[in-house]
């Protein structure tokens, strides 16, 4: 009997060992199928800047005597000139359209006075910009050639996490100095991230595709691909310390790409939907101020823009959007990843929290403005006065002419804050020297003096409301037991 169990033993490893290795031997042949086929269609984006600088020389043949410095200037200081330095840039594509359409990054191409393509091939092409819009950061480029190879684009919205994801692109192509494209191989790590970079270049990177497939320089704007060959992705950019690969990079989803280059190829107008409400995610603090249960989940409203789609469906600030079209939204970046698979027209209803109780409201997406005015909290020192009132750590003044110019906003009522002291209550908060303070506990406050009076019997936590959100201010007691 145990002999018999010994043999049945061997012949199901013996089994499963042939079947693991012709698993792996069939994966492989799929990334070499994947890699042959996509490389011909990939190509390198070669970009040329010209970049003018003023320059000029103050040297004169006297030194050290004023009189002939001053005499000489006239006849030996040229005028300031003007040089042209071309600067080079690199990055990827990939072709879609026998017709010659190029798909990359705005980035890659931004400002470009000249654009060359090379294929994998070798040949090489001039491109133009068919049109690029800066907040996705996608570029559509054109060539004209013949027997082009292209690339057929998947679908983005089925993706999972942990499917194999595929690299294609030129890293380091200078150095390299070689068309053939570069393949590396990953997962998808996460979907919808949301970055929280310097966004005043006009770029907003939400939604994206999170991948552990080695992106690198040069990469921007090749295809990021599914195990079928299919684009999934652009990639885009990564997340390093060290400004090389360590792990994390991120794509534009291909079906949002999708709808730019549609309407970029049509001439049609990109809009963004767009709610026009300025949030910010929950703690537990902020819950029990506003008569939430613990779950700690949705988007806490605290600025609703003027004649925005969200003010004519009714929202106010202090809403707490929990749902949208019946998505769950989890946090704020849940909200902005939603509202922006809506077109600009589309109705939906929104689910909030107000007073505790739950409404639905009927709302129509509108059109993100090409000018959106944020507020600018510059750090202006004023003179103060060191006798004023303090209030668990803050210090505040009635707004100036000067505040209002800062601001870029007139029409702003309530205190600015002039000074927070180190280790305080208001401090640990997270309130910042320059916002402007127009509730206390959800009633409006409209001046200094009404400040220190609303304040003066205030005991426990307060909500706070400014400019850039809520916060909640503790006392000195429990300042001091969080401590």
């Amino acid at each position: 009997m145990k002999k018999v169990f010994l043999i049945s033993f061997f012949i199901i490893c013996s089994i499963l060992n042939n079947v693991f290795a012709e698993t792996a031997k069939s994966l492989q042949e799929k990334f070499i199928i994947v890699s042959e086929n996509s490389g011909k269609a990939v190509v390198t984006v070669h970009s040329i800047k010209i970049v003018k600088q003023r320059f000029g020389s103050s040297r004169l043949p006297f030194r050290g005597d004023p009189f002939f410095e001053e005499f000489f200037k006239d006849f030996f200081t040229p005028a300031p000139q003007e040089k042209e330095y071309k600067m080079q840039g690199l990055g990827s594509g990939f072709i879609i359209d026998p017709k010659g359409y190029i798909l990359t990054n705005e980035h890659v191409v931004e400002d470009s006075n000249e654009i060359e393509i090379i294929l994998s091939d070798g040949r090489k092409f001039p491109a133009s910009i068919v049109g690029s819009d800066k907040r996705s950061d996608i570029a559509v480029l054109k060539i004209e050639g013949e027997n082009l190879p292209i690339l057929e684009m998947g679908d983005s919205d089925g993706l999972k996490i942990g499917q194999w994801a595929i690299a294609v692109g030129n890293p380091f192509g200078h150095v390299v100095n070689n068309p053939d494209p570069t393949v590396t191989v990953g997962v998808v790590s996460a979907l919808h991230r949301s970055l929280d970079l310097d966004q005043q270049d006009g770029r907003f990177y939400g939604n994206l595709i999170q991948t552990d497939a080695a992106i690198n320089r040069g990469n921007s704007g090749g295809p990021l691909l599914g195990l079928n060959g299919k684009v999934i992705g652009i990639n885009t950019l990564i997340f390093s310390t060290s400004g090389g690969y360590q792990g994390i990079g991120f794509a534009i989803p291909i079906n949002k790409a999708k709808r730019i280059f549609e309407k970029i190829i049509k001439g049609k107008e990109i809009t963004y939907p767009w709610l026009g409400i300025w949030i910010q995610p929950l703690n537990q603090d902020m819950m029990k101020q506003f008569n939430l249960d613990s779950s700690g989940k949705g988007a806490l409203v605290f600025r609703v823009e003027k004649d925005s789609p969200a003010e004519k469906s009714g929202i106010k600030k202090g809403d707490v959007v929990l749902k949208i079209s019946g998505k769950d939204v989890r946090n704020p970046h849940d909200l902005v990843n939603i509202v922006s698979s809506f077109e600009v027209g589309d109705e939906t209803v929104i689910e909030i929290v107000r007073d505790g109780k739950k409404k639905e409201l009927t709302v129509k997406i509108g059109a993100r403005p090409t000018q959106m005015l944020a507020l600018k909290e510059k750090d202006t020192e004023q003179s103060l006065d060191v006798t004023k009132k303090t209030w668990r750590g803050l210090i505040v003044e009635d707004i100036t002419e000067q505040d209002y110019d800062n601001l870029n906003n007139k029409k702003i009522s309530g205190v600015i804050v002039r000074k927070i002291t180190p280790s305080s209550p208001a401090y640990f908060s997270g309130i910042k020297k320059g916002n402007i303070i127009d509730e206390i506990g959800r009633k409006p406050v409209t001046s200094a003096k009404e400040f220190y009076e609303m304040t003066k019997d205030l005991t426990g936590k307060i909500l706070i409301h400014t400019n850039s959100g809520y916060f909640v201010i503790n006392d000195e007691k429990s300042v001091e037991e969080e401590k």
